[in-house]
């Protein structure tokens, strides 16, 4: 999916995936990458009706917390990395459980080569949540460079 979606920007496309697989890891990845939604066999199709709608929902009309991370990644990606950083601080107050805003502010300091902040991003991301898949492997990455 990722690769058949490289170059398109993630706010045109709506990915709500299907799977058998429940483990915490298969179910963490999906959350984290591209994917808006997902559901996981075997369901009712009530069930999947909801959990269809509030992806989508969710999508079109994101919370404030999606709506700051999405245009700090955008500044990210532009390389205007001090706005980006300032977005992922404000987003790190707004989110319940803010990994994904630690997981960026740890990109920003890792392509400003300050490692032991960048580790410190993850490591605030991974106590947040212990399975966010990218603030593990950006963690293990770092400790292994």
């Amino acid at each position: 999916i990722q690769s058949s979606l490289e170059g398109v920007p993630s706010e045109s496309v709506f990915v709500f995936l299907l799977s058998a697989n429940s483990s915490q890891a298969g179910v963490g990845r999906a959350v984290e990458t591209d994917v808006d939604g997902f559901a996981l066999k075997p369901f009712a199709s009530e069930e999947f009706k909801t959990d269809f709608l509030q992806a989508f929902t969710e999508k079109v009309l994101p919370d404030e917390f999606r709506k700051i991370v999405n245009l700090g990644k955008a500044r990210l990606y532009e390389g205007d990395l001090d706005q980006a950083e300032k977005l992922f601080e404000k987003a790190k107050d707004l989110g319940p459980a803010p990994s994904s805003a630690h997981f960026y502010a740890g990109q920003v300091k890792l392509m400003r080569q300050l490692l032991e902040e960048s580790r410190q991003e993850f490591m605030q991301g991974i106590l947040l949540n212990q399975i966010h898949c990218k603030c593990l492997k950006s963690m293990f990455d770092l400790l292994y460079k």
